[in-house]
């Protein structure tokens, strides 16, 4: 059964019929709302293509989820979903997330993670036979990773360095001038001459090609510990991740493990 959905899995990479494919439906409504907002924007030609809510299992044997990971002209983008509501402050190395009920939690700053994912990632990709030389070599685009913040209500408090590959929805109609971040779809769309080798059509193949070969999966947000079945991850560092966790039996019975 998991060869048969690899196999429907890379048909849609590689095929210039499907170039937009989600592994898992997320169970999340701000997730879906997030991702169907980028979808709805997004370029249905050669050589965009997209991938989102997929697994895949690093060379250290981690299981790293991915909300999105997308193929433009200028490169690849490793996309981190994140639908906070309310205000964000902070900067490069920690956030403080300030709910529309005015309760605050802190955290590292989530383009740290993502970053951490594209390094395994790129890492996996370059190993693949489509990567290896010729016009899909790894050297035609650079992995990028990007954090969306996905609430168009969303006060954006972040100083400058705490912007950095941060973006958020367009078009950019925040009232405050100060609290705007760049659009996603912007970003993701551009073209950059200056960048030097662009994504071509065949060289996105061999991109799609490479994801194949390096094993992507469903999302394990429901893989169980035990008795407890696993729903989001909390938050995650080097050697570590923190889910939370319910009992199959008695919901109202919470962990985090």
């Amino acid at each position: 059964m998991e060869g048969l959905r690899q196999a429907a899995i890379a048909r849609h990479m590689t095929s210039g019929t499907k170039l937009w494919i989600e592994v898992t439906t997320s169970e999340h409504a701000h997730e879906r709302a997030a991702l169907e907002f980028i979808r709805e924007r997004f370029p249905s030609r050669e050589p965009f293509r997209a991938c989102a809510n997929f697994t895949f299992i690093a060379d250290d044997g981690t299981r790293n989820e991915v909300d999105l990971l997308v193929v433009s002209p200028t490169g690849v983008y490793l996309v981190e979903i994140k639908s906070y509501p309310g205000r964000i402050d902070g900067d490069a190395g920690t956030w403080i997330w300030t709910s529309p009920e005015g309760r605050q939690r802190t955290f590292d700053n989530p383009l740290l993670l993502a970053e951490r994912k594209t390094k395994k990632l790129k890492s996996l990709l370059m190993r693949q036979r489509s990567l290896q030389g010729g016009r899909g070599g790894i050297d035609g685009f650079f992995l990028r990773s990007v954090v969306f913040l996905s609430d168009p209500g969303l006060i954006v408090g972040l100083n400058a360095p705490g912007r950095t590959d941060v973006f958020g929805p367009d078009p950019e109609d925040a009232e405050d001038a100060n609290a705007r971040l760049p659009g996603l779809i912007k970003q993701l769309t551009r073209v950059d001459p200056g960048r030097g080798r662009q994504v071509d059509r065949p060289r996105s193949m061999a991109i799609a090609q490479a994801v194949e070969t390096a094993g992507i999966r469903e999302s394990t947000t429901h893989r169980h510990v035990g008795i407890y079945e696993l729903g989001s991850l909390l938050d995650e560092g080097e050697g570590w991740q923190d889910f939370a966790a319910t009992h199959p039996e008695m919901p109202e019975t919470q962990r985090r493990i």
